[in-house]
């Protein structure tokens, strides 16, 4: 997983940020900001666009809850099981 940084330049009246992101990433990175047009993008507001969002957010926590119990699950094994397992 890259870890992006944003390092603030400058605060005032207008506000300015450079993008730290490791050198493997630096292309898609710079790639990702030249394609980026925020008068382009248009936010959906729209009932069924916050319905599809909390959705989502659901599905992920779920997938999360499963990774963890799975964890758990490994956990509480008898050791011998996990030996034949293994």
């Amino acid at each position: 997983m890259s870890r992006v940084t944003v390092d603030w330049v400058d605060t005032g009246a207008t506000v300015v940020g450079r993008l730290l992101v490791p050198a493997s990433s630096a292309e898609f990175a710079a790639a990702v900001v030249h394609e980026l047009d925020v008068d382009d993008e248009i936010p959906d507001t729209s009932p069924l666009a916050y319905v599809s969002r909390i959705e989502e957010l659901l599905a992920a926590a779920g997938g999360l809850l499963d990774e963890l119990r799975a964890r758990l699950e490994e956990l509480e094994e008898p050791d011998d099981e996990r030996r034949t397992r293994d």
